[in-house]
């Protein structure tokens, strides 16, 4: 969509996101700078992570939107509006903002509007569901009052067939926040995006928190760990050897 005319259905929510430059420096295996990027996660399985999801985004540009998309339909696919630089925003994007929600038909990721600016809170069981209810219509109302206040008693008329207090149309979907916990007035409304440790936020969303429940620690054992444990590393895996108790 970004390649499209500014008419586009989509247009206004997709100026509101941030720019190219803004989503680089968001999740690390985009940050611009490799050794940046090397030197501040190095020690940790990060940087693998960085590093292997920044080579599968380019190959996936070169063999999939360059080789084929781009080159088979270049009218529907112009190379310019498909850069890697878009991928990359295009990525970044989706991964920090899209919320899975139940559909007819079954549970999608989805951008939604308002809902992709909720931060994520972990402590907080909140939820949001696809509901159907009868609306007001605001834009109905103000058409009355303007109807009633130049004398159109026509045009009040019409309006109060949409306005909230008599008739409010039929049922229209809707998205619904509900908190499991009392809400203060001025406190922020936050959504629980799951258990996720400070290294798969940072990846998919480009943050951290400083006291984390759900934070994991990834041991890697090194490559030459089961020759030295010997049998006792055959028997844990079930080849044979002294049982799993006994080892």
């Amino acid at each position: 969509h970004c390649g499209r005319p500014p008419g586009s259905h989509f247009a206004p929510y997709l100026q509101a996101l941030p720019s190219d430059d803004e989503a680089a420096a968001l999740l690390p295996q985009l940050w611009p700078d490799g050794e940046e990027r090397r030197a501040r996660l190095a020690g940790t399985p990060l940087l693998r992570q960085a590093e292997a999801g920044l080579a599968s985004l380019r190959a996936f540009h070169t063999e999939v939107v360059a080789g084929e998309l781009c080159a088979r339909s270049p009218d529907a696919f112009p190379a310019a509006a498909f850069s890697f630089r878009r991928l990359c925003w295009a990525h970044a994007m989706w991964a920090s903002r899209a919320i899975r929600l139940e559909l007819p038909g079954g549970a999608r990721h989805c951008l939604v509007p308002l809902l992709d600016l909720m931060n994520h809170s972990p402590r907080l069981a909140a939820s949001v569901q696809l509901e159907h209810a009868r609306l007001q219509h605001a834009a109905g109302r103000k058409r009355k009052a303007a109807g009633a206040a130049e004398g159109d008693a026509g045009g009040a008329a019409a309006a109060g067939a949409v306005d909230g207090e008599t008739a409010v149309g039929a049922a229209e979907p809707h998205y619904v926040v509900r908190c499991s916990a009392a809400v203060g007035e001025g406190e922020e409304l936050c959504l629980n995006y799951g258990a996720k440790g400070n290294g798969e936020l940072l990846r998919c969303h480009g943050f951290v928190l400083a006291d984390n429940p759900a934070d994991v620690f990834e041991i890697h054992l090194a490559e030459g760990l089961a020759e030295a444990l010997g049998p006792h590393a055959a028997a844990a895996r079930g080849e044979g050897g002294a049982s799993g108790e006994e080892a």
